[in-house]
């Protein structure tokens, strides 16, 4: 049997509390290699936490309680923030900053040959808000070109590309929020617009990884492909398993909501703002399980 040349799990959209936890069971299934083998690296892919717009103290509270539990985990991780990570802070990303580090866009050498790109959003840097925009978009493409002959895989929190089609009109009456749905939670045209050029520019990405809309999603465009991944904070309570092989990766989806705490803990989790995932597409098993092929 061929054995993957690295492993590592996407993770987005923990929302970490202090009345609300699903990142303990995810480490518990992780070290306990229940579904898998222990991976080479964890990324967990902003809205760490759970955050507030109305309270000013909710990132002082809850970022300890992050790191603390972070601690504990025996697999090497890689970190961004976005906005839960950042909400009701004077200077945005004060707290993620003095927990895990200054750099909030960075790179990292991963096994044999590849590279790993990590960019946060919804922080301040020298007074001005940035919000992947487009000095963002400028440091990127300053930085794949550094890595012309090498492998990338580029994490952010908000997908690059509307993460699925727009919800049918007889389902609209279902969701819990007039007029919400998943579509709506990418980046607007104007602002994905110079990452996407700059991505197929250098042409050596090979996927992009987002979260942020809570559900699956796999795009190809322009020989890059853009996976969004779900959160285990609300349906369906899955993070990304995937596996790295010299001509391909192998995505798999994985339910921590298996282990002994059973369903029920994690159908006590977040509520979300639609009412049935499957509501949103057809191809759903094809958004958990797939194959990139280079």
């Amino acid at each position: 049997m061929i054995k993957p040349i690295f492993t590592f799990i996407h993770v987005p959209d923990v929302h970490l509390s202090e009345s609300f936890d699903a990142l303990t069971p995810f480490m518990e299934s992780v070290h306990e290699e229940q579904f898998h083998s222990s991976p080479d690296f964890i990324v967990f892919g902003g809205d760490n936490i759970n955050g507030s717009r109305d309270d000013g103290a909710v990132c002082e509270r809850e970022m300890p309680i992050l790191k603390d539990k972070l601690r504990a985990l025996k697999v090497p991780y890689h970190i961004f923030c976005h906005n839960h990570d950042t909400w009701g802070e004077e200077c945005l990303g004060e707290q993620y900053r003095r927990y895990f580090g200054d750099e909030f866009n960075y790179s990292a050498h991963l096994p044999h040959g590849f590279v790993g790109i990590f960019m946060s959003g919804k922080y301040v840097e020298n007074e001005v808000l940035i919000e992947n925009a487009i000095d963002n978009a400028s440091w990127l493409d300053q930085t794949l070109n550094k890595m012309e002959n090498q492998k990338v895989l580029l994490f952010s929190h908000v997908p690059l590309f509307p993460p699925r089609k727009p919800v049918l009109s007889h389902i609209l009456p279902t969701l819990k929020r007039e007029g919400w749905q998943a579509y709506g939670f990418g980046l607007k045209p104007e602002v994905s617009k110079p990452f996407r050029d700059v991505i197929a520019k250098h042409g050596h990405v090979v996927a992009h990884y987002s979260g942020h809309c809570h559900v699956h999603s796999v795009i190809e465009s322009r020989g890059t492909h853009y996976v969004t991944t779900a959160s285990m904070s609300s349906q369906p309570w899955e993070y990304r398993y995937i596996e790295v092989y010299a001509d391909r990766i192998v995505h798999r989806c994985i339910s921590p909501h298996q282990l002994k705490r059973g369903v029920g803990f994690w159908t006590n989790c977040l509520n979300e703002d639609h009412s049935d995932v499957d509501c949103y597409h057809d191809g759903l098993s094809e958004e958990r399980d797939f194959v990139i092929r280079y």
